[in-house]
C-alpha cells in the first residue's frame, strides 16, 4: 500500500449476514494521491488485503471496487468480506 497510514483510514462495516460484512475504507484524497497516480480495482485489491493483513482480519475480499468521491476530497474502497 505504498506507505498509507492506516491511521488515516476510516473504515465502515455493516453486517450482511452470519458471514458476510461490507467494507468501505474511506481515505482522504491528498493521501491516497500522494502513493498513487490513478484509481483502478488493481490498486483497491491492494489496499484492501494490506489493510485487512496489518489489521490481522481473516476476511476473504470479493467485488471490490473504487471511487473518488471529489466533493467530499476522498477515495472510498469498497469490498464484501466472507468469514
Amino acid at each position: 500500500m505504498k506507505g498509507i497510514n492506516l491511521s488515516k483510514i476510516s473504515e465502515i462495516r455493516h453486517r450482511i449476514r452470519d458471514d458476510e460484512y461490507s467494507l468501505t475504507l474511506e481515505i482522504p484524497e491528498d493521501i491516497y494521491y500522494s502513493s498513487y497516480k490513478k484509481i483502478n480495482k488493481d490498486i483497491a485489491c491492494d489496499i484492501v488485503e494490506f489493510y485487512l493483513e496489518k489489521r490481522h482480519d481473516i476476511g476473504k475480499p470479493h467485488d471490490t471496487h473504487i471511487d473518488h468521491i471529489e466533493k467530499e476530497n476522498k477515495v472510498n474502497v469498497f469490498t464484501e468480506l466472507d468469514y
